[in-house]
């Protein structure tokens, strides 16, 4: 324990003492106010004078979880925004199209058969050709025929996308038809 001058009045107290009796200066204030010592040469040079280590320590915990929460909203809002512009939808993807153009040319193909409420489409074995926004759909159809033999023919259908409502058939024209 030692008796040390209070910065603030002057008045002699104990550095143990809680506040001085002369001014009110509590000891918490006190840390601000000392003074490093007159012969530096005793001091450890891995302290710091003056500084009290536990409110910096605080302070720097403070400010460490600050900067780690920005860092973690910063990286939840670029993911946020590389997945919003990702997943724009520029309109119908060259699978929707494809799709739409298997299943639009289906009605021109039913037309041209003799027994059209017969005919079956595949769902899945078809071969689709793109050329800018003209679609050359090459499948097959199974129908009776007229002697009610079910028969299965080839086929190939043009169509041309117009735009818009790719479900819609006034967005599509059949170019032409050809079953084998």
């Amino acid at each position: 324990m030692a008796i040390i001058e209070c910065p603030n009045c002057g008045k002699k107290i104990s550095d143990r003492s809680p506040a001085c009796t002369g001014c009110g200066l509590t000891s918490n204030d006190r840390v601000s106010y000392i003074a490093p010592p007159e012969n530096t040469d005793d001091c450890d040079s891995n302290k710091e004078i003056g500084i009290n280590r536990t409110a910096k320590k605080g302070v720097l915990r403070q400010i460490a979880k600050t900067v780690a929460t920005l860092g973690l909203l910063t990286v939840c809002v670029f993911t946020a925004v590389m997945w919003i512009e990702t997943n724009k939808r520029k309109g119908p993807s060259d699978r929707e199209l494809q799709t739409a153009a298997f299943i639009h040319s289906q009605q021109p193909v039913k037309q041209r058969l003799r027994a059209p409420s017969t005919a079956e489409f595949p769902s899945f074995y078809f071969q689709i050709y793109r050329d800018g926004d003209t679609f050359t759909v090459r499948s097959h159809v199974d129908a009776q025929n007229s002697f009610g033999a079910k028969l299965r023919k080839q086929y190939i259908c043009t169509l041309k996308y117009k735009g818009g409502d790719i479900a819609s058939p006034q967005n599509w024209v059949v170019a032409s038809v050809d079953i084998e």
